[in-house]
This record gives structure tokens, sequence and C-alpha cells, in this order.
């Protein structure tokens, strides 16, 4: 551990973790959206998809089944903004297509998965907590 004396309590570091617990109810899966995203676009930049599992263990989130509200975050606010799906890249271990929450027709899937691939994440300032919720809400509490 690293002696922080000299700057007292002002650390900057905020960890997922304890940050989870802190939140308000209605903001937790999006805040697990928000951590989800530099792991989505670092995988979109190298072309290659992973599990729910994977993503779970990834996030220290202990089950991958109820992923689908996370990503549904991440899916409106692509949505909204009219960026490919990057929630497409999460996939079924079993079947390798994303499950029904992403809301893609399996022969969709490659297509759209392509466009993810192709886009510039890194261009894009990740979205806040805020920005996920509002996306989220618009969608599927409209």
């Amino acid at each position: 551990m690293y002696n922080l004396d000299i700057w007292g309590d002002l650390s900057m570091v905020k960890y997922f973790s304890a940050m989870v617990e802190e939140t308000p109810s209605g903001k937790k899966w999006a805040l697990r959206s928000l951590q989800c995203w530099p792991i989505l676009i670092s995988r979109a930049k190298s072309k290659s998809i992973l599990t729910y599992g994977d993503l779970a263990n990834l996030i220290n989130f202990p089950y991958p089944n109820l992923l689908s509200d996370i990503l549904g975050h991440m899916l409106s606010f692509c949505k909204k903004n009219d960026l490919p799906l990057l929630n497409s890249i999460v996939v079924d271990k079993t079947t390798g297509i994303p499950g029904e929450g992403a809301e893609l027709k399996a022969e969709q899937v490659p297509a759209i998965q392509m466009k993810v691939f192709a886009f510039d994440w890194f261009d894009i300032i990740p979205p806040t907590i805020e920005e996920l919720k509002e996306a989220f809400d618009f969608y599927y509490k409209s």
C-alpha cells in the first residue's frame, strides 16, 4: 500500500464495489453499466466478443443471468444516440449470440457486431450514470 499521508483524505480513487453499495437502487444498474463500458469498448477495439459469464467475472458480479438490466442501460444509450449496439458483443456461451434482452434476431447479430467492431469507441467520452439511466428510462419506463 502507498503512503498517502501527504494527500490526507483527498484521494480521487473511487471503487465500483464500494459505489454499488452506496448508490440508490434506481441507479445501481446504470453504475454497473458504466463499469462495463471500458471492458466492452476494449473488446470492440480488439474485435472480440465475450460471454455473459466472462463479463460477470470481470466486474465481480455474481449473477450473469441478471446482466440484462445492466446491458439494457447500454443498449438504450446506444439506441438513443444512434450508436452501434455495443451490448451485442456479449453473448451466451452456448448459442454464441446475445440473449433476448439484447433485442436482436440471430441473423442480425454478425452484421451488428461488425458495426460495433468498426466504430471508434475511444473517440467517445463515456456516458455518465445519469445519461445511462435517462436513456434506459426513456425506452423502458415510458
